[in-house]
């Protein structure tokens, strides 16, 4: 975060960290705190990709950006 934070500097971009613990982290995603960039990590449930893109889709409770897309949903189905 800090390395993205220091290449950002010079585009006039300003960063401001907020270091949480993980409990934290997660409960501030899930309530759409107020920001504009955040980190999330995400392990395979199982071996198929819809384990990554299902996170992604409108009814997902890990779609922490309120992703919604008529035609990946579509797609999804």
């Amino acid at each position: 975060a800090v390395a993205i934070q220091e290449q950002l500097k010079p585009l006039g971009i300003e960063i401001t960290l907020l270091n949480t613990d993980t409990k934290t982290h997660y409960s501030f995603l899930e309530q759409k705190g107020d920001y504009d960039l955040a980190r999330a990590g995400w392990i395979a449930d199982y071996k198929d990709p819809e384990t990554f893109l299902g996170i992604s889709r409108k009814a997902s409770g890990n779609n922490y950006s309120d992703y919604i897309s008529p035609k990946f949903e579509e797609a999804m189905d």
